[in-house]
């Protein structure tokens, strides 16, 4: 009777091939759950299925391309290669705690890319996520962190010399310590990243700029 409320479920639904289309991105906005009484594990629950859902088709198709490829034909199906993304993923992945996503996040970082699905985690709160995760992430891009942060994950970023690491929080916006598995990353770096210009309901002011107008 409460998961009829959410106005989530359909006997008709959205599949999942209307949402992995070749260059197509789907935004799915889940922070309206957050604010709604009762219904704080709905947004878990709705990635857990998404996640769970690509994967599994990723799957039957991935068997699919492989038996074409062993015929000697091109190896394409009509499901593509999938990145999801998960923003504000301390929410979905905890420390210290289980949610119905975290399974399936793991799964995802596990396997997901042997069946052509990548996951990408956003956070501006690394100290609140599961470090089992960060320990198996392949490329990780660490933006200027809080000193408190960066002790309490100082043995998850072993791989990074320490005197980059030291520079974490002191570094200008835009700028990041490129790390990661010896695979994809040889040697943590320090790169900078071109300025965006997106709309952002929680953009940081900027003094100098707002002084300015009334100059």
């Amino acid at each position: 009777m409460v998961a009829k409320e959410w106005g989530l479920i359909e006997k008709t639904g959205t599949r999942v091939n209307e949402i992995a289309k070749p260059g197509m991105i789907n935004i799915i906005d889940v922070s309206a759950y957050r604010q709604a009484i009762g219904m704080e594990g709905t947004r878990d629950i709705i990635v857990a299925l998404l996640g769970k859902r690509l994967f599994e088709e990723r799957m039957l198709f991935r068997k699919e391309e492989e038996a074409k490829l062993i015929k000697g034909e091109r190896r394409e199906s009509e499901m593509p290669l999938v990145w999801m993304f998960v923003d504000e993923a301390h929410m979905f992945i905890p420390y210290n705690e289980e949610t119905p996503s975290s399974q399936v996040i793991r799964e995802l970082i596990r396997f997901g890319r042997h069946y052509g699905v990548g996951l990408i985690l956003i956070t501006p709160s690394p100290t609140d996520i599961d470090r089992r995760i960060i320990r198996i992430t392949n490329t990780r891009f660490i933006f200027a962190i809080e000193p408190d942060q960066l002790n309490a994950l100082r043995g998850v970023f072993a791989d990074a010399p320490s005197d980059l690491i030291a520079r974490l929080p002191k570094l200008e916006r835009g700028s990041c310590l490129l790390t990661g598995s010896w695979e994809t990353v040889k040697h943590a770096v320090l790169i900078k990243v071109r300025p965006r210009r997106t709309t952002h309901g929680g953009a940081t002011p900027d003094i100098i700029k707002e002084l300015d107008k009334f100059r």
